[in-house]
């Protein structure tokens, strides 16, 4: 839609996506406060949504309301199925774009 159906631009989008995904993880992976966490958090959303990539949009929304600390266990789970959704994510857009 934000490319007008220009496959060059489209693919040039979602490359500096997927180059700025593993600083974000990271990001969130390393966050020791709640406000590192939530900026984390937020900026995966956003981006996510810009692109499509919808799982991990759903995933960080619900990392955003999930409050660093406050349940280890379940923000851990968070975290593992966002791997899973990045993963899968570089793989369809490698089929697609590859």
């Amino acid at each position: 839609h934000y490319t007008m159906e220009n496959r060059e631009l489209e693919q040039e989008i979602v490359a500096l996506f997927l180059q700025q995904l593993p600083g974000t993880v990271s990001m969130l992976k390393s966050a020791k406060r709640a406000g590192e966490w939530k900026l984390a958090a937020h900026t995966l959303k956003g981006s996510a949504a810009a692109v499509g990539a919808a799982r991990i949009n759903a995933l960080a929304v619900k990392i955003e309301q999930c409050s660093l600390g406050s349940s280890p266990k379940t923000s851990k789970k968070l975290l593992v199925e966002l791997d899973h959704a990045v993963d899968d994510f570089r793989k369809a857009t490698g089929r697609i774009y590859g």
